[in-house]
């Protein structure tokens, strides 16, 4: 009996060897654990113009240099972004939130005013209650709330724009020789703070701590069988995380449809994808103002029409017409 009930945990098992991990992703494995990349600004390269502020960063262990740009849009929505400084041969990286399908592209160029301080250490940009905080030396920003502290970006060193591109490049053999990995890690400063969203996926409400265990895959497929709390992908991705404390939430929606995995370490995510640019916009607020400023920006599920609901039937399970 024990051999019969062995024979059909097998058969009813998923085949690890048909979907990745971090382990055998090398983007991934190669970034996960990044650090010390002695991030800085550049403060007197820094612009101020239609309301978006502009300062190049530059690695001074890659020698990699980057454009960062800020904006406060809605009412307690930053975004944070991070390009080229200069153009870049090989192939091109996707710009979400330029992408009508998923940004509301009227709400993201409504930029609101902010007001300028800088010194020799810091860079403060305020708009109403709201505050942005730029270190310049090693690159940190620190968003506040009504002068509470709620988040920050890069307080490891750790953020990754990788830009080597091999001159034999063969995108559909060989991904390993295009270097375009983007990774960035978050801090939220509420107190006891827990995480939900990342869907869609098997685990918890509560997401757990992952940086003893297999990271949180974004990548979709055509799935038939999974795993109970695991973080191994499926059918959607949704690179949207939610921090909850008591009645404040902070939230993050990371603009990357490229294949993407999400550590988590108590207080600290990151996400590591294999191309494109560092795209997020942090929400601040009530659970119910993030959510409500989030769909906002990237819009509501519409209602199905009526004549959609009734009998479903799927043929997944079958092939032939007697069955």
């Amino acid at each position: 009996m024990m051999y019969l009930f062995y024979f059909f945990i097998h058969c009813l098992s998923v085949d690890r060897s048909k979907y990745s991990d971090c382990e055998g992703t090398p983007f991934c494995k190669r970034n996960r654990f990044a650090s010390n990349q002695n991030w800085a600004a550049l403060p007197d390269l820094s612009i101020s113009s239609n309301n978006t502020f502009s300062i190049p960063l530059l690695s001074e262990k890659t020698q990699i240099k980057v454009l960062l740009n800020v904006n406060f849009i809605l009412n307690n929505t930053f975004h944070i972004k991070i390009t080229n400084f200069t153009e870049e041969n090989g192939p091109k990286r996707f710009d979400c939130s330029k992408e009508n399908s998923i940004v509301n592209q009227k709400l993201i160029k409504t930029h609101n005013e902010y007001t300028e301080n800088k010194n020799a250490t810091h860079i403060n940009l305020t708009s109403t209650n709201n505050k942005i905080i730029i270190q310049i030396r090693p690159f940190i920003l620190f968003i506040y709330e009504n002068e509470n502290l709620k988040f920050s970006f890069n307080g490891d060193d750790s953020l990754i724009f990788e830009t080597t591109t091999s001159e034999n490049t063969d995108l559909s053999n060989n991904k390993e020789d295009v270097h375009k990995t983007v990774a960035s890690t978050f801090e939220f400063f509420d107190p006891r703070v827990k995480f939900s969203g990342l869907p869609s996926h098997t685990l918890s409400l509560n997401l757990p701590d992952t940086t003893q265990r297999e990271a949180i895959r974004f990548y979709n497929t055509d799935i038939n069988r999974f795993e109970v709390n695991s973080g191994m992908s499926m059918y959607g991705s949704i690179p949207y995380i939610i921090g909850h404390s008591g009645f404040n939430s902070t939230s993050v929606f990371w603009c990357n449809p490229s294949e993407t995995y999400v550590d988590i370490n108590e207080n600290k995510v990151r996400f590591i994808s294999e191309t494109n640019f560092v795209d997020f916009f942090v929400f601040v607020g009530s659970h119910s103002s993030v959510v409500s400023e989030f769909s906002k920006l990237t819009g509501r599920s519409p209602m199905q029409q009526y004549f959609t609901f009734g009998y479903h039937q799927c043929r997944w399970t079958y092939i032939s017409s007697n069955e």
